[in-house]
C-alpha cells in the first residue's frame, strides 16, 4: 500500500485576472522507502504541489479538487484535507517533514540551533530537554556535523552546506515516514551539492523513509530517485522510472529538458535551450499546453489536453498523442527539431 496517494489534486491562486491554475489534476503514488523526483522549469507547479501536500499553501491558494491520502504508521489511511488542527500538527514533522528551498530563511536568526531543535520538539510534545538534546546530537552525527560545534551556534555562524545539513537533521527529528525536499542543493557549490546528495542516499538507506525530491537539476534527481515525474504548466506530463525518463523519454517536454543539460560525453554545441516561455496559468492555450513550444505539434494537439497515455515501456505514461513520433526520433538518433516559430 502506498504511504501517500494523491488523486486529482488541483490548486488555484487567486489573481486580479482570475484563478491561476498552478496544479491541475495531479495524481501519483509514493511507496514506502521510495524516492520520487519531480522535475520541471520554474513555474511548473512543483513547489505549489509540495506545500499543498502538507497544507502550508500561502494565502490566496486554494485546493479546488482532489484527495491527499496518507497511510500512517499504524496502517490507517486518511485524507490530509480532512485533518483538524491537532491532526495536522502531528502530520507535519512527525509523519511528513519538508526541507524548504532557502536554508537561511528557514531558521530564526536570533536563536541558536539548539533552541530551534528544542522548540520543534516541544511543539510536538517532547518536554524532556535531555532527550531532545540526545536526539539532536544523534541526528547531527548522522549528517556528519559536530553537535558540540553546531548546537550552540547561531545560523549566521554556519556555512550554507552546514545549514542545509542541519535542516535535514531537523526534518528527521520525529522519525517521519515522508521527507519532502524542495531544491535542497540550490545555491550550494558543486562539492557541497555532491556531499548533500551522498548524505541523502545514506540516510534513506539507513532510516527507510520515503522521499519526494523536487528539482530542476535532472542529474541530481537521477542519482537519488527511483521514479521521476515531469511537470509542465501545473500538470504531470510524464511519469517513468529513472532509466526510462533518461534514455526513453516519450514527452517532447521531457526530451527538451534533457537536451538543455550538457552531457559529459557530448559536445557543448549539442545543448539546446527550450524556445519560448511557460504559458500564462490564467489563460492556458487550448489543447495541450506545450503546443506553442513543441516541435512535434499538429492540429490535433490543439483540440484537447491529452490524458496520460501508456507508452511502450512498463509503468511509463506520457500526456502526448505524438509519443510514438518522439520515440522514433530518439530511436533513430535523429536530431530532434526545435520549433522555429512560436504559436
Amino acid at each position: 500500500m502506498p504511504v501517500l496517494s494523491v488523486r486529482g489534486l488541483s490548486i488555484d491562486y487567486s489573481t486580479r485576472n482570475g484563478p491561476a491554475r498552478a496544479v491541475r489534476d495531479v495524481s501519483f503514488d509514493l511507496e514506502k522507502s521510495e524516492t520520487l523526483a519531480i522535475i520541471g522549469e520554474s513555474g511548473s507547479g512543483k513547489t505549489t504541489l509540495a506545500v499543498g501536500l502538507i497544507r502550508l499553501s500561502p494565502r490566496g491558494a486554494k485546493v479546488t479538487a482532489g484527495q491527499i491520502l496518507y497511510t500512517s504508521k499504524d496502517g490507517v489511511t486518511r485524507d490530509v484535507r480532512d485533518f483538524e488542527e491537532d491532526d495536522l500538527r502531528e502530520y507535519r514533522w512527525a509523519e511528513c517533514a519538508m526541507v524548504f528551498q532557502a536554508a537561511l530563511n528557514s531558521f530564526n536568526p536570533v536563536i541558536t540551533i539548539w533552541d530551534q531543535f528544542l522548540d520543534t520538539g516541544r511543539a510536538h510534545g517532547l518536554r524532556d530537554s535531555r532527550k531532545v538534546h540526545e536526539r539532536a546530537s544523534e541526528l547531527l552525527d548522522l549528517v556528519h556535523l559536530d553537535p558540540r560545534r553546531v548546537l550552540p551556534a547561531y545560523p549566521h555562524e554556519l556555512s550554507g552546506g552546514m545549514k542545509q545539513r542541519v535542516l535535514i537533521a531537523m526534518s528527521l527529528m520525529l522519525d517521519p515516514q515522508i521527507v519532502i525536499l524542495d531544491e535542497p542543493t540550490t545555491a550550494l557549490d558543486i562539492l557541497t551539492q555532491r556531499s548533500i546528495i551522498d548524505l541523502l542516499g545514506q540516510l534513506r538507506a539507513k532510516l527507510g523513509f520515503s522521499m519526494i525530491f523536487i528539482s530542476h537539476d535532472l542529474s541530481i534527481a537521477a542519482e537519488l530517485a527511483d521514479r521521476m515525474i515531469t511537470m509542465y504548466a501545473g500538470r504531470i506530463v510524464e511519469e517513468a522510472s529513472v532509466d526510462d525518463m533518461f534514455y526513453r523519454p516519450r514527452h517532447p517536454y521531457s526530451v527538451a529538458l534533457l537536451r538543455a543539460v550538457p552531457r559529459v560525453s557530448g559536445a557543448l554545441g549539442n545543448v539546446t535551450s527550450i524556445p519560448g516561455s511557460p504559458p500564462d496559468l490564467v489563460r492556458l492555450p487550448p489543447g495541450c499546453s506545450y503546443v506553442p513550444r513543441c516541435p512535434f505539434a499538429i492540429d490535433a494537439c490543439r483540440a484537447q489536453d491529452p490524458p496520460l497515455l501508456a507508452v511502450d515501456t512498463p509503468d511509463h505514461v506520457a500526456a502526448c498523442i505524438r509519443w510514438e513520433h518522439v520515440a522514433a526520433a530518439i530511436g533513430s538518433n535523429a536530431e530532434i527539431p526545435v520549433a522555429e516559430k512560436l504559436a
